[in-house]
């Protein structure tokens, strides 16, 4: 999943708003560099295949390409909308321009709940590899739930104090691993590939595959992609962001998704023979090296990963809270979690705030399944997907009847079409037909959520499109 946030806002006498802000004529290379490390490719392609497998088995790349697809369609919406209304790209504010007010409720809901949730999701994320390395140092607990739960508070702590300081040098380090992670990824998953003779034939085989299975792995692939609409908000900073915001979004969104397709196409094999091991919560990249004889460097590439992963969340957990401080200037939270603090113009009470439910979040996941880091992450990750597939299911059906027909072209009409289609088919699978009961509750529990959220948005303030920034 997306691991940093980049929703563009002001800050100004303490308090924020998600109006628009100058541009700061960013280059282009440097907007596209952020943007491909925002995607956090090489983390996401390090544990992409382990994730995918419960759900799609050997069909897992065409889940992937699926995904991919979708998120390409989702990206040509947004960029229309970023090319006819200009300003700060984001879902939240073209959903003012465009929407009833009631679907405003309903974006501002789900987008919000997933940003308080988010960095929660991503510390699941850090603890699969947490808890490889306490396996490969033989580090043992006779609570293994305990133990669980003390390593995502702990990183859950870690990424609060240093959002709470200010994320500057966490950007920089999350750069610097992305940069150094990618290429680590590609080499374990080619060396995984060549354990087999890259024989992926077996792959291409439609048995056992059914539309029912094949929506439940394009909701469970865009765990991977969800979120990357905040990359337009960064392109909307260069000097020519009508023509920069599509080039960035397609350029990013095509560069993640040929890569997790081809990754996972070379992971699955050997990750389905060692289900088991992934289960008893062995990392994929473990397994990946083991398949070919690298197993002593799972260690390091472990490592890299958490370090990679941590300065990434500390990036989204402070993002995040700056987003929901600015929900809470405009009404949409309560309006002390709107406070900057002076000196470092950090929204320290919304940082706690995610920093707690990132503490409890988890605890309460591994508690109630008791399953491992990687099933708890992949129960949870299905969340976030449905939060953000609805405002992009909105955003797509506020393209297809936009009122200005001369402004919204036609092959992108056919385009936002065709992807509510394939999102009303995914989530309405996830929903009727859920992988397993816990699924099944998660859904039930924050659909409810969702809804009531939305009711309280809907007669509260800043949803109508007078409330624009």
């Amino acid at each position: 999943m997306v691991a940093t946030t980049l929703e563009s806002v002001s800050i100004e006498h303490g308090a924020a708003s998600l109006s628009e802000v100058p541009p700061s004529h960013m280059k282009l290379w440097k907007v596209t560099v952020l943007s491909i490390s925002a995607m956090q490719i090489g983390p996401n392609l390090a544990i992409s295949g382990g994730m995918q497998i419960p759900y799609s088995g050997l069909g897992s790349w065409a889940a992937f390409l699926g995904a991919a697809v979708l998120a390409m369609i989702v990206a040509k919406v947004i960029a229309r909308f970023a090319i006819v209304y200009g300003g700060t790209a984001s879902i939240l504010s073209f959903a003012q321009h465009s929407l009833p007010r009631w679907a405003v409720a309903l974006t501002a809901a789900t987008l919000l709940t997933g940003y308080v949730v988010g960095p929660a999701i991503g510390v699941l994320g850090v603890t699969i590899y947490l808890e490889s390395l306490a396996n490969s140092f033989g580090i043992l607990h006779t609570n293994l739930i305990a133990m669980q739960c003390c390593l995502a508070a702990g990183v859950a702590v870690l990424i609060g104090i240093c959002a709470f300081r200010g994320v500057e040098f966490s950007a920089r380090i999350s750069m610097l691993l992305g940069a150094i992670c990618i290429p680590l990824a590609i080499w374990i998953t080619l060396s995984a590939g060549r354990s087999f003779g890259f024989n992926v034939a077996p792959e291409f085989s439609t048995s056992g595959m059914s539309p029912m299975t094949m929506s439940r792995g394009v909701f469970a692939a865009m765990g991977f992609f969800i979120g990357f609409d905040c990359i337009a908000a960064l392109a909307s900073e260069t000097a020519s962001p009508k023509k920069d915001v599509p080039r960035v979004l397609i350029w990013t969104v095509g560069f993640a998704g040929a890569t997790l397709v081809a990754g996972v196409l070379l992971q699955a094999p050997v990750l389905l023979a060692q289900n088991q091991a992934l289960l008893a919560g062995d990392s994929p990249t473990k397994i990946l090296l083991g398949a070919n004889g690298s197993e002593a460097l799972a260690v390091t590439a472990d490592l890299i990963l958490v370090l990679t992963c941590i300065s990434g969340l500390i990036a989204w957990l402070s993002g995040a809270g700056v987003v929901i401080a600015a929900a809470a200037h405009d009404g949409f939270m309560p309006r002390a979690l709107s406070q900057f603090h002076v000196a470092s113009g950090v929204p320290r009470r919304s940082i706690v705030l995610l920093t707690i439910v990132s503490i409890a979040l988890p605890a309460l996941v591994f508690i109630a399944t008791g399953a491992s880091p990687l099933l708890a992450t992949l129960y949870a990750s299905n969340l976030l997907v449905l939060l953000w597939l609805v405002p992009y299911a909105l955003i797509c059906g506020a393209l297809i009847f936009a009122p200005r027909a001369t402004d919204m072209e036609w092959a992108a009409r056919i385009a936002a079409a065709v992807g509510l289609t394939i999102i009303a088919a995914i989530v309405a699978a996830q929903l009727l037909f859920p992988l397993d009961k816990v699924v099944g509750t998660l859904d039930l529990v924050f659909g409810g959520l969702i809804i009531l959220v939305a009711t309280c948005f809907f007669f509260g303030r800043g949803t109508g499109k007078s409330s624009q920034g």
